[in-house]
């Protein structure tokens, strides 16, 4: 027998952890969701898992909504604090993602540098429509690989530093194979991944950059509207 196909044609049941992360983590709730989270939420259930599922599945903030908004009564008040306390602490990272990303797009602007925000708060809001539903780590700008260095040294010379510190030469010979150049800033930890590419070499295929940037749509960010 294959065992591929064995391992498909089992039937594999999750955790009630994970089957109310997987629940849990939507935009909407219908009524018979609405009946099966209170039933996972009220019974048997390890909350400390539950966290952790969604915590590293990066849903944590859909779940608490959830949560929150279909059988708080059930959950333990503990429980609820923690999650809420997440929520919030995300929520403030992306207002401080977005705050930082407006003001780099700025900068590279004024120097002529034609950047796309990709992932991170745009894809919060282009998805969820809500900055606090979406768990983002750092910030993504995709460039034309003609405007790579002009965009480096609008990053350097503001404060970010570079994560690899490589000399210029070497910079420049990972451009075409690498697809990003990452940079940090000390003060506040926060990470630019600047791309030329969406995908690196190691990818068996390419995007079309050119076709992307035909498909941009804008984004209301903070009052303020980006292309993505």
């Amino acid at each position: 027998m294959n065992p591929f196909r064995a391992l498909s044609a089992r039937s594999v049941q999750p955790s009630p952890e994970m089957a109310l992360v997987l629940l849990c983590a939507r935009t909407r709730v219908d009524a018979e969701q609405r009946h099966r989270i209170t039933g996972l939420a009220g019974g048997t259930i390890d909350w400390a898992r539950v966290i952790d599922l969604a915590q590293r599945h990066g849903v944590l903030s859909l779940v608490y909504r959830s949560v929150h908004a279909v059988c708080r009564g059930v959950v333990p008040q503990s429980v609820l604090g923690r999650l809420q306390i997440d929520y919030h602490r995300n929520l403030a990272r992306n207002l401080t993602l977005t705050h930082e990303l407006l003001r780099v797009l700025a900068l590279l602007s004024a120097e002529g540098v034609d950047a796309i925000p990709f992932k991170g708060p745009v894809l919060a809001l282009a998805v969820y429509s809500d900055l606090a539903l979406r768990q983002a780590g750092d910030l993504d700008l995709l460039v034309r690989a003609s405007d790579f260095v002009k965009a480096k040294d609008v990053l350097l010379h503001d404060t970010f530093r570079p994560t690899v510190d490589l000399s210029p030469t070497q910079a420049w010979d990972r451009l075409p194979g690498n697809g990003q150049y990452d940079f940090i800033a000390p003060a506040t930890g926060i990470l630019v991944e600047l791309h030329w590419d969406v995908t690196g070499a190691h990818f068996a295929t390419n995007f079309d950059l050119m076709r992307i940037r035909k498909r941009l749509r804008h984004v209301d960010l903070a009052g303020s509207e980006v292309l993505t």
